[in-house]
């Protein structure tokens, strides 16, 4: 009988933030892109993106993760310029997040062990959060911003997709 691996894709670590109003209000974007906007509930901040990770290979990302905690950082800001990530299959406008200096020494603790221990994360990397899907079609020339937003941090963890592997109050 051949050997079964579970395998999780588009893993990675990241934060939860609370929010409960609608992005579409901060982000001044042009008309006709044809955005779909997330709600919070979808909302999280990723800090280091792994790609694909096996069943133990997410055991191992948690410990390693684990070793990291607590994170003492209580917000992240979202400020700044919008951009479209993706393919014409699959596009996202995503806000740049402004890290605490805390949160930035943390994240390079955090990915100088992961790589220590033979997992990558694409790098140079720049959090952010995902707030829209993008629909087909031509982009605007003009930039597209957000409003400054504090966001406070509810929790922290190893993620795959929209499973969530663990997390811990931050």
């Amino acid at each position: 009988m051949p050997l079964r691996a579970t395998a999780f894709p588009s893993c990675f670590i990241g934060v939860l933030p609370r929010y409960d109003g609608s992005l579409a209000e901060l982000c001044d974007v042009p008309d006709g892109i044809g955005l779909n906007w997330f709600s919070p509930s979808y909302f999280h901040v990723t800090l280091c993106y792994l790609d694909w990770l096996t069943d133990d290979d997410a055991g191992a990302v948690r410990g390693i993760l684990a070793a990291h905690l607590p994170l003492s950082v209580a917000e992240i800001t979202l400020a700044g310029e919008l951009s479209v990530v993706g393919d014409e299959r699959r596009r996202s406008l995503v806000a740049p997040a402004v890290a605490a200096a805390k949160l930035v020494t943390w994240r390079q603790d955090l990915t100088a062990s992961l790589r220590a221990a033979g997992y990558t994360s694409a790098e140079p990397f720049q959090p952010h959060l995902t707030v829209a899907r993008v629909g087909p079609g031509p982009l605007p020339n003009a930039p597209m911003t957000i409003a400054p937003l504090e966001l406070p941090v509810l929790t922290v963890g190893l993620f795959s997709g929209r499973a969530v592997f663990d997390s811990v109050t931050a």
